[in-house]
């Protein structure tokens, strides 16, 4: 019996959880990150402020879980698994149309913007889940290694920092639009590709 009340609260506050980010979310589309007010939203979620900033202490708390939310949908999409890592040129194709991915999740531009802005200078007190696109990066350019095809004084961790760290860098400043964002990125990581990779393991399929 004691179980079963104790999930159904558990339930519960995930719903409300749900409920205050989605309603965060659409508050700064309509208004902007600065210009949204918490009792707005709190008012629509017919919860007190205190419930939002259990949950929330800030609207840069929300922004991070965002980004968080869309980098794993967008590591969800990526080829090959962490016990069978795809070939690099493969796994930066796809993370190459992250932006467009991204665009259509949130309709926004510039929400995407702010949140990678949060993400580069998170709150001190934020706790950050492991980064799957990171991971996958790392599994792969250590798979690329092991196979003698990169040869780099750095290891597969620090490339696959240095690599996602120029990911997030250009679609900061590229401009609004998806599709020049997408060929922007798209530059930018075959820039590592032809850095990383001999000639001929360039652009080969996994």
């Amino acid at each position: 019996m004691g179980d079963g009340s104790e999930n159904q609260r558990v339930r519960q506050r995930l719903e409300t959880r749900n409920r205050l980010f989605e309603l965060a979310i659409e508050e700064f589309r309509k208004q902007g990150v600065d210009k949204a007010r918490i009792r707005d939203i709190v008012e629509k979620a017919g919860v007190v402020p205190g419930t939002f900033y259990f949950h929330f202490p800030t609207k840069e708390h929300v922004l991070l879980e965002l980004g968080q939310r869309i980098i794993a949908k967008a590591a969800a999409a990526l080829p090959g698994t962490a016990k069978r890592p795809p070939r690099l040129s493969s796994l930066l194709r796809t993370l190459a149309s992250a932006p467009q991915f991204a665009a259509e999740e949130l309709g926004d531009p510039e929400l995407l913007r702010t949140t990678i802005s949060i993400f580069q200078r998170p709150p001190a007190d934020a706790a950050f889940d492991e980064n799957p696109i990171q991971n996958a990066l790392r599994d792969c350019l250590e798979a690329e290694r092991q196979a003698g095809r990169i040869d780099s004084d750095l290891s597969a961790g620090e490339l696959s920092q240095i690599i996602l760290m120029a990911f997030f860098g250009t679609l900061l400043t590229a401009p609004n639009d998806p599709a020049l964002q997408t060929e922007q990125v798209r530059r930018t990581l075959g820039f590592f590709e032809n850095a990383l990779l001999r000639p001929n393991d360039r652009r080969e399929e996994s």
